[in-house]
């Protein structure tokens, strides 16, 4: 053989042993390096990451005694004794006007044709109890003789009408009893007297009839117990 063409041939083959035994270190040393590795990333939403809820607040009550209490406020209790039986709904435009229509209630409370009733009018002065003041007024004075009493007849009359009573002029006892009524601007005052029992004697009977007297007035709104 040639010398030339076998030189040739020797280094051919020495290239391409030498590129065979790169190719199993250059796999093992793996792809090459990402050079953008360090570079800052783009941040990724969260997507499953709920937004906070917002607390609501919280009224806090101070109860009597120092206490705390969460929720509405109580409906504060009226203080001292109920003074009248509910809220008027009548009013009258004058003095005039609500002496007319109780002298109809009275007028109602009892039979005409029965001669046991005896109805009359009087100018009378007027003493409230807790105003401490006086005024004049027309009372009804209603005798009966001898036939059951209006009294009580008299008082649902005004409370149908729209009247309410007032609990500071209330008075039961064996002998009679008082009661006194309100509308929105006036007092009216029932005033009842019959023969009482006699609680030693089981043999009594009591006389008759009775006296009513019914009295006509301005409101006051300081004729009221002191609460």
């Amino acid at each position: 053989m040639n010398r030339s063409i076998a030189t040739f041939l020797l280094g051919g083959a020495l290239v391409v042993l030498t590129g065979c035994a790169r190719q199993p270190a250059d796999a093992a040393r793996g792809p090459a390096p990402d050079r953008t590795a360090g570079a800052e990333q783009p941040a990724i939403p969260d997507t499953l990451r709920q937004p906070a809820t917002q607390k609501q607040p919280v009224r806090i009550l101070v109860m009597p005694g120092g206490g705390f209490a969460s929720g509405p406020a109580p409906t504060p209790e009226p203080e001292g004794p109920l003074l009248m039986s509910g809220v008027p709904t009548a009013a009258y435009a004058s003095l005039t006007a609500a002496r007319d229509s109780i002298g109809a209630i009275v007028s109602r409370s009892y039979s005409h044709a029965d001669t046991a009733f005896h109805v009359s009018q009087e100018a009378v002065t007027f003493e409230y109890i807790y105003a401490k003041a006086e005024t004049r007024a027309l009372a009804f004075h209603l005798v009966v003789t001898d036939t059951a009493c209006p009294f009580m007849d008299i008082q649902r009359r005004l409370t149908a009408a729209g009247w309410v009573e007032h609990y500071g002029y209330t008075a039961d006892g064996a002998d009679g009893s008082n009661a006194g009524f309100l509308c929105l601007n006036f007092f009216c005052l029932v005033e009842g007297t019959w023969q009482g029992e006699d609680g030693s004697d089981s043999t009594f009977v009591p006389e008759p009839g009775c006296q009513v007297v019914v009295t006509c007035v301005p409101r006051r709104e300081d004729d009221f117990p002191p609460r």
